[in-house]
């Protein structure tokens, strides 16, 4: 492989390395967007402790879900 070859390699990691890097950013994005209707819920609506367990579950869903976006974005920032 020459000089060039190499260079091309490499430009072309970097390009998916940017495109995968706006995609995480997307799905943070979506993440956080859920996470706000989960706490907007919270705050308007009255519920009892089943009720209460159900949506603290999801937002515990949403929250690891959204580390884990986080974390692989971190991994492969530009």
């Amino acid at each position: 492989m020459n000089y060039a070859e190499s260079i091309n390699s490499f430009i072309e990691v970097l390009e998916q390395m940017c495109e995968e890097e706006r995609q995480l950013a997307q799905e943070h994005s979506q993440a956080d967007l859920k996470r706000e209707e989960i706490l907007h819920k919270i705050e308007l609506t009255t519920f009892n402790a089943s009720g209460g367990y159900k949506i603290a579950k999801e937002l515990q869903r949403i929250q690891k879900e959204r580390r884990e976006v986080k974390n692989r974005l971190a991994e492969i920032q530009c």
